[in-house]
């Protein structure tokens, strides 16, 4: 599957969904002037090992510990402001 197909059906698509059931939130899953450019920064040449020690998520459990995988998120930005960035 194309990079482009695959990141629209994680992105666009979970966003049409919530814009038909939230209409508060129309500009979402849209980089447009005016959305609330909440957006996740990756180099897709990346790429870094799953460790238990490393993950950010709270939760630990994951059958990827221990593989090399490609792609790695650079910066995390929610509604315009850097929430995230690694190395920082």
């Amino acid at each position: 599957m194309p990079l482009v197909v695959a990141l629209a059906r994680v992105t666009e698509g979970p966003a049409k969904v919530l814009t038909h059931s939230m209409p508060a939130i129309p500009s979402c899953g849209r980089l447009v002037v005016g959305a609330s450019a909440d957006l996740c920064l990756v180099n897709i040449d990346d790429h870094w090992l799953v460790d238990r020690q490393t993950l950010l998520s709270q939760s630990q459990h994951t059958p990827f510990i221990g593989t090399e995988l490609p792609g790695r998120v650079n910066m995390t930005v929610v509604r315009g402001r850097i929430v995230w960035e690694r190395g920082t």
